[in-house]
């Protein structure tokens, strides 16, 4: 195959210039869109990059090796790789993070048909992440380029040198040859794209209502729904008006409302005074009015469902549809830079208030008299599509089997890791079932191969709050300490509703249950593993410290000392042998054992166990359980902002998060690093669906 060297030609170039994104806002787990790198004007009218393969390449282990470069110059005449990463959804690529090169395979539809077409996203790095990059990478050498500038931790020299805003992709023909990790690159087929250059836009006032945005754009047609606005006009020295308007009715509805920021305004749906219909949707205008000035006017649908609006929305402005994403632009996302949002921002989507999903722009707002009355003490802690009777969780499966409760973490894909809403999601399950007289025991296991593998690291960390990831000069260590140790705000009082919960909470341990996921299982009352189960805190390795502190309260100073020096991983063998669970069995037996322990415990009258639960827990509460909390949830944020944390989290975010892993626990041998016999047996895993007791296996 490789004599043969035609040069592979680009039907669909990209575009010529396109918008620069930081990996906030291409984040799926803030509903954002996946914004890709799409193509130019061409004949064949296609979406993305294209190039046409040529005929002579008929190999079934066919790949096109994509590469993002930088764009020789005179000041730099040599093409380097660009250190801006590219990605893609698409299934059975090959990653070379370190080359930042991407492998598609050719399917035979695709060779017969002649053309393979390419989603990538593009992801600009911050200037936090440019810092200590050095000399860039030169193309197909593994060597840097000489040094250019005079200051190493300069990245703004480095971008301006390297003139980074500008960029070319690269597409050659490869072949996986006698099972090579990576294939092999036949470089004469290589050939490179136009430039693309990157262009930011900013955001301007304009009488055109498609610079006023709402978020969520659809509610529920009684009502209630929180809706936050952003108005470029906005005055926040005048007084506000907004109104819904019922054209089909001739009807007008004044609501009030309440400033944000000095651009955005937070206010409630009303009612829609409209008869509904089974399954309607009706669309209405919010007209906005400072000093008799319309100022803003945009749609809002109203749905006749017991959906909420948060439920419903996929994407932050549906109007988008997906071929013009590159060319429109959310002015939320425009102004996230300059808003002079208030501290709780710093929360992200993590447990506020208000959480809108897609701009995830958070305020605690003032609270009521008549919404903390004594017959309503709930705080605006739990997300808005939390307030149903019978909600739909994302995180979870919820199901009641008299007497026992059952949730189930349902992120099988990410080994169940916990993501910004799973907390929240865990603490309104806890509460249901206490409020379910039929339910007398609660169990909490996981879907897949693990019952939770700690806080959700994927997408080079890009998931997490930014006051979990932010650089050193950025981290406010008041307003980190402020909201990781709040009840309202910090994801430590959600896992504590576990311990606080009167009813017992038996946890099923299997695969991997670390970091977070191990702070969180040992708040249960019973915690039955797997043998071959993995717990353990790598987080004293590196970039945390102990959250609940229910393994310093669950173990002796001897042992305690050992694991929080070392971080060294357990199996629920081990775990149990130690006193830190109560019990292992081999995993065949496992989820019998707890549904026997569980039905066991339900013979007993539930206040009689409440009762003994709470004569427990007020020992170790007195003993500075409270205390011990307090200061790992300050520690862990002090934790997160040393050098060596800094340069973990550059490692993860410039080469990946299995690279700063591997580094991290290598020397130990432990965890995804030990042999495969040391791991927990991928085949064990359980596969719940909604309303199931028991596994199919």
């Amino acid at each position: 195959m490789a004599e043969c060297i035609s040069r592979i030609c680009i039907i669909a170039e990209p575009k010529a210039s396109h918008r620069e994104r930081y990996g906030c806002e291409t984040d799926r787990s803030r509903n954002q869109a996946m914004r890709f790198i799409r193509a130019d004007t061409n004949s064949y009218d296609l979406d993305y990059p294209t190039i046409e393969i040529p005929k002579e390449w008929n190999s079934q282990r066919l790949y096109i090796r994509v590469t993002l470069v930088t764009v020789p110059t005179e000041q730099v005449p040599v093409t380097c790789i660009h250190p801006y990463p590219i990605d893609t959804p698409e299934l059975n690529v090959i990653k070379d993070v370190e080359t930042n090169t991407l492998f598609f395979p050719v399917s035979e539809q695709e060779l017969n048909n002649g053309q393979k077409s390419f989603r990538i996203i593009l992801r600009k790095l911050a200037q936090y992440e440019l810092r200590n990059y050095g000399p860039l990478y030169l193309l197909n050498k593994n060597t840097r380029d000489i040094q250019r500038t005079n200051d190493s931790y300069d990245a703004r020299k480095l971008m301006d040198v390297y003139q980074l805003g500008r960029s070319q992709l690269l597409f050659s023909i490869a072949e996986l040859v006698n099972d090579t990790l990576l294939p092999v690159i036949y470089d004469a087929t290589s050939v490179f794209s136009k430039i693309m250059t990157a262009i930011r836009k900013t955001a301007t006032t304009n009488d055109d209502e498609s610079f006023a945005r709402c978020v969520p754009q659809k509610g529920n047609w009684l009502g209630g729904d929180e809706i936050l606005m952003f108005i470029p006009k906005l005055d926040k020295k005048k007084i506000c008006q907004v109104c819904f308007e019922y054209s089909t009715i001739n009807k007008t509805n004044h609501i009030p409302v309440e400033f944000v920021d000095s651009k955005t305004i937070a206010f409630r749906s009303p009612p829609c005074p409209i008869q509904a219909i089974e399954n309607q949707r009706i669309k209405v205008t919010i007209v906005v009015i400072q000093n008799s000035e319309e100022i803003a006017r945009v749609n809002f649908l109203y749905e006749s469902c017991n959906k909420c609006s948060n439920c419903n929305s996929d994407f932050m402005f549906e109007s988008f549809d997906d071929s013009s994403i590159d060319e429109s632009d959310s002015p939320l996302n425009m102004s996230s830079n300059r808003m002079d949002v208030s501290m709780y921002n710093y929360v992200d989507q993590w447990w506020s208030k208000i959480s809108i999903i897609g701009s995830k722009l958070v305020t605690m707002r003032n609270v009521t008299k008549q919404q903390i009355s004594p017959d309503n003490t709930k705080l605006w802690s739990i997300p808005s599509h939390l307030t149903n009777p019978t909600p739909t969780y994302e995180t979870l499966l919820y199901h009641v089997s008299s007497p026992l409760a059952f949730i189930t973490f349902n992120r099988p894909k990410k080994l169940n890791t916990i993501s910004p809403l799973m907390p929240s999601e865990l603490q309104h399950s806890i509460t249901r079932a206490n409020h379910d007289d039929s339910v007398k025991i609660i169990i909490l296991r996981g879907n897949g191969t693990s019952f939770c593998a700690g806080f959700d690291f994927s997408d080079d960390l890009a998931t997490l709050p930014s006051n979990l990831r932010n650089s050193m000069e950025n981290w406010n260590p008041g307003v980190d300490m402020m909201l990781t140790t709040s009840k309202l705000t910090s994801p430590v009082a959600r896992f504590m509703s576990i311990w606080y919960s009167p009813k017992p909470v038996i946890a099923q341990i299997h695969g991997y249950c670390v970091g977070g996921g191990s702070d969180m299982a040992l708040c249960a009352d019973i915690i039955i593993a797997a043998d071959d189960a993995i717990i353990g805190t790598p987080y004293s390795r590196i970039w945390g410290a102990y959250l609940t502190g229910m393994w310093i309260h669950r173990l002796g100073l001897t042992k305690c000392k050992e694991l929080a020096l070392s971080g060294e991983a357990l199996t629920g063998k081990k775990a149990a042998e130690i006193n830190l669970i109560n019990k292992s069995v081999p995993f065949n037996e496992l989820e019998a054992e707890v549904l026997k322990t569980g039905e066991k415990l339900a013979q007993i009258p539930v206040t009689q166990l409440a009762t003994m639960k709470l004569m427990v827990n007020q020992v170790y509460e007195n003993q500075g359980l409270h205390t011990t909390q307090l200061l790992g949830c300050i520690l862990d944020g002090s934790m997160r902002h040393t050098p060596e944390a800094m340069q973990f989290v550059t490692t993860a975010t410039r080469f990946g998060v299995q690279q700063a892993v591997k580094e991290r626990d290598s020397p130990f041998q432990d965890y995804s690093q030990a042999e495969e016999k040391h791991r927990p047996n991928i085949n064990h895993k359980f596969s719940y669906q909604q309303g199931e007791v028991k596994s199919k296996l």
